[in-house]
């Protein structure tokens, strides 16, 4: 569905459940805002469901990077820009070139393991952390290290999701509105589209 095809069918809500009528940056708030709740909703299960990322799947990219001269890996180089917007929501993994793992580390715990002999990264068992732009790599000594990386990209337009979301994304989104129900318009949906 394209994001035209998506405001299309946002609109004959709008006129089945006589709601007012919103503009085309009403209408892709909506559409964004319950994009971005199909993300955290699959984010949140991703911990025990792995198969929740298939619903996401056209925001994930694999990509490999280098940290600069302090081990850290900024955020720019996701979209090649100093813009923040497009900052990766999650990533997923981090691996060496030559295919180790890097684990994640709180940042309230980085320190406790830092000062643990038997839990601070080495070169064979390094580790990473979030900072405000972008992430330390673990140990330091890693210094523009090439890093295979797979992660989750913010969306750039209302339809970045699979085309199997897009029905129930119009459907929060008109139920953002406070005229429907999300069911009540997958509902409506089915009787345009021909299905009961």
């Amino acid at each position: 569905m394209t994001a035209s095809a998506m405001r299309a069918a946002f609109d004959v809500l709008q006129d089945v459940t006589g709601s007012p009528w919103f503009d085309s940056d009403e209408k892709d708030q909506f559409l964004y805002d319950s994009m971005w709740d199909i993300i955290n909703d699959e984010l949140k299960v991703l911990e025990n469901d792995k198969s929740s990322l298939e619903r996401i799947r056209t925001l994930i990219k694999a990509d490999t990077q280098s940290t600069n001269g302090s081990a850290i890996l900024l955020n720019s180089v996701f979209d090649g820009s100093a813009a923040t917007e497009l900052d990766p929501v999650l990533v997923l993994s981090m691996h060496l070139a030559s295919g180790i793992p890097l684990k994640f580390v709180r940042q309230a715990d980085i320190g406790m393991f830092e000062d643990n002999t038997y839990k601070a990264a080495t070169a064979t068992y390094p580790s990473y952390t979030m900072i405000s732009t972008g992430y330390q790599v673990y140990p330091s000594s890693l210094t523009t290290t090439a890093l295979d990386i797979v992660y989750v990209m913010q969306p750039e337009t209302v339809n970045a999701l699979p085309v199997k979301t897009h029905y129930e994304q119009v459907a929060k989104a008109m139920a953002k509105t406070g005229y429907t129900t999300e069911s009540q318009a997958l509902i409506m949906m089915g009787e345009s589209e021909g299905v009961k």
